[in-house]
C-alpha cells in the first residue's frame, strides 16, 4: 500500500495547494494560482516541476516563456541596437 502525503498548504512555484479531489480513482490536486487563477493537477505533475501555474505563464507570451530568457536574446539585442543606429 502506498503512504499518503497531504500536500495541502505546500507551495509549487506559484501555486499553492488547497484540497485534494478523486476523479475515477485518480487523485487530482486543486490548487490557487499567485495570479488568483485555479488548477486541478496530478501530484507527479506538482513534484516533478511540469505545473508551476494555471497557465498564466503560458500566456505571458505566445511561445511560453520570456524572450529575455533565451540564451540568444542579448545578442538578438545589440544587433537590433546596432541596426537602428545605422538607419
Amino acid at each position: 500500500m502506498v503512504a499518503f502525503i497531504d500536500l495541502v498548504g505546500v507551495r509549487f512555484g506559484m501555486l499553492v495547494v488547497i484540497k485534494r479531489s478523486v476523479d475515477r480513482k485518480v487523485v487530482y490536486w486543486d490548487c490557487i494560482c499567485d495570479c488568483g487563477g485555479a488548477v486541478s493537477t496530478r501530484a507527479c505533475r506538482l513534484k516533478m516541476g511540469m505545473t508551476k501555474s494555471c497557465g498564466c505563464l503560458k500566456r505571458k507570451t505566445k511561445w511560453g516563456y520570456k524572450l529575455e530568457d533565451h540564451e540568444f536574446y542579448e545578442t538578438w539585442r545589440n544587433m537590433n541596437k546596432r541596426a537602428r543606429k545605422r538607419g
